[in-house]
C-alpha cells in the first residue's frame, strides 16, 4: 500500500515521509470486489467475513513504490503485470482498492487467497513494495515487507 497515488479524477497527494506513510497505511481501507458487491475492510475489529473469502487473504497492490509517485499510466501498467502474475500462478484472487478513510486516495490492488506470508512477501517485493494488508478473523492490519517500511519508533 503506498500513499501518493492520484484519486482517478482527484490531485495527487504528496510522497510521505516513512512515519507518515506508515500512519497512512495503518489508517487505510480496503474494498474486496465479490459477486454480491464490495465488502469493505477497515483497521480494527473486523466485521463478520463474508463465506467465499479465504483467510488470511493478502492485499497487495504494485502501485506507488515506496515514496515514489508514479503518473496514473505507470500504475496500470503495474497492476496489469500483478494481475498477470497471480493469474500465472493459478492464485485465487479478488479484484480490491485500497483508500484512505477520505476516498481521496485510492489503489487498485488484488485480494489473494491460499498463500502464507512469505509468497505475498515476494509478490509485494516484486513490485517494491513496503507492506502488504492481512485479512484474517482478527481484523486488517499491515505487515512491512521491506525493513526500510517501518519507521524506527515501530521497530522491535
Amino acid at each position: 500500500p503506498h500513499r501518493g497515488a492520484a484519486h482517478r479524477d482527484g490531485p495527487r497527494l504528496p510522497a510521505l515521509t516513512v512515519p507518515d506513510r506508515w500512519q497512512a497505511y495503518a489508517a487505510a481501507q480496503v474494498d474486496i470486489e465479490l459477486e454480491r458487491g464490495a465488502f469493505t475492510c477497515v483497521p480494527g475489529p473486523p466485521a463478520p467475513l463474508p463465506p467465499e473469502l479465504d483467510v488470511p487473504l493478502w492485499i497487495i497492490t504494485a502501485h506507488n513504490p515506496g515514496p515514489s509517485k508514479l503518473s496514473d499510466e505507470e500504475n496500470a501498467s503495474r497492476h496489469a503485470a500483478l494481475f498477470a502474475m497471480v493469474v500465472e500462478m493459478k492464485l485465487r484472487h479478488w479484484p480490491a482498492v485500497g483508500r484512505n478513510p477520505e476516498g481521496t486516495w485510492r489503489e487498485a490492488s488484488l485480494a489473494i487467497a491460499g498463500i502464507p506470508f512469505e509468497t505475498a512477501r515476494e509478490i509485494a517485493r516484486a513490485f517494491d513494495q513496503d507492506a502488504v494488508f492481512r485479512l484474517d478473523a482478527h481484523g486488517l492490519v499491515v505487515v512491512p515487507v521491506a525493513p526500510q517500511a517501518v519507521p524506527d519508533s515501530e521497530r522491535p
